[in-house]
C-alpha cells in the first residue's frame, strides 16, 4: 500500500472504498476480510479480490480463564 500526502491528489472519484466481511468458521476462528464496495449497490463485492491483509480472531473457547496467574515475576522492589 502506498500512502501519499493527499495535498495534490484527485477529488476521490477514482478511489476505492473497502468494507469488512466477517466469516465465522466452524473451528471457532472468525476471519475479517476487506472487499471493495460496489458503488451501484453500496455492498462489499465478494467477486473481487479482498485487500491482502486480513484479521483472524479466535473465540477463546480453549483459552485460559483470565483469572489464573500463569507467570509472575517480582523485581528487587517487590513489585
Amino acid at each position: 500500500m502506498n500512502i501519499k500526502n493527499g495535498r495534490d491528489g484527485k477529488d476521490g472519484k477514482d478511489g476505492i472504498t473497502y468494507a469488512p466481511v466477517v466469516e465465522k468458521g466452524k473451528d471457532g476462528v472468525t476471519t475479517i476480510k476487506f472487499y471493495p464496495v460496489d458503488p451501484k449497490t453500496g455492498e462489499p463485492d465478494k467477486t473481487k479480490q479482498p485487500l491482502k491483509s486480513e484479521v483472524t480472531v479466535k473465540d477463546g473457547k480453549d483459552g485460559r480463564d483470565g483469572k489464573s496467574i500463569t507467570k509472575a515475576e517480582i523485581d528487587k522492589n517487590g513489585h
